[in-house]
């Protein structure tokens, strides 16, 4: 689909739990590592010739459809424009990236709780 302007897709609108079954946590940030960083890009002229939507010189933001598809491969669309091109579901990466922020999040309130503890400590020990 190439639109100027916005598309839904009913899919990505179904987050309803009571549709949803085989329900478990997983690790957001090993599933990002998996993927890699991502970078910022402008779209060269081959990209520009297959979808009028890429003919500005905007930077943008994405990662590796190839690295994605290894990692992840129900995250990839395959054969855009007729060809063996690949895109990236990016609705699909955000549920990755909250779980990692919380993991995070998780992480840092534990060390917070260390370092005050052995800041305890050792005010302690140099009182004495």
């Amino acid at each position: 689909i190439v639109s100027n302007g916005e598309v839904t897709s009913l899919i990505s609108l179904t987050s309803d739990i009571r549709l949803k079954k085989d329900i478990r946590d997983f690790n957001g940030l090993s599933l990002m590592k998996k993927i890699g960083s991502a970078f910022s890009y402008k779209w060269n002229e081959k990209a520009r010739s297959l979808n009028p939507n890429f003919a500005n010189d905007y930077e943008s933001y994405s990662w590796s459809a190839q690295k994605v598809n290894e990692a992840l491969p129900q995250f990839t669309i395959k054969n855009l424009y007729g060809s063996d091109y690949l895109g990236i579901k990016k609705e699909s990466l955000l549920p990755l990236a909250w779980n990692g922020v919380l993991e995070l999040d998780d992480r840092v309130t534990k060390l917070e709780k260390r370092v005050k503890h052995l800041e305890e400590r050792l005010s302690k020990y140099e009182a004495a």
